[in-house]
């Protein structure tokens, strides 16, 4: 429930952050099924997706592997 007592403190504009995903801020999940939102930088830093694939699926899971090993980038999902 929200508490403007908390989200209006000093302290926490202090330590806020557009990316600070916390247990505390949000309910996130790191994976899950859906439409994917990126930079069309960020998908060239990670090496694009495979053209390569045939059939239905593992395009999904292969660009998520990709994205997690990159030490630049940060994976998150808010609930649906």
């Amino acid at each position: 429930q929200y508490d403007p007592n908390y989200w209006e403190s000093a302290q926490v504009l202090l330590n806020s952050s557009s990316f600070n995903l916390r247990d505390d801020i949000g309910y996130w999940r790191q994976y899950g099924f859906g439409m994917l939102g990126i930079y069309k930088s960020d998908l060239g830093q990670i090496g694009n997706w495979n053209v390569e694939i045939s059939g239905w699926g593992k395009e999904d899971v292969e660009i998520y592997d990709k994205l997690v090993q990159c030490p630049t980038l940060n994976v998150f999902r808010t609930i649906d």
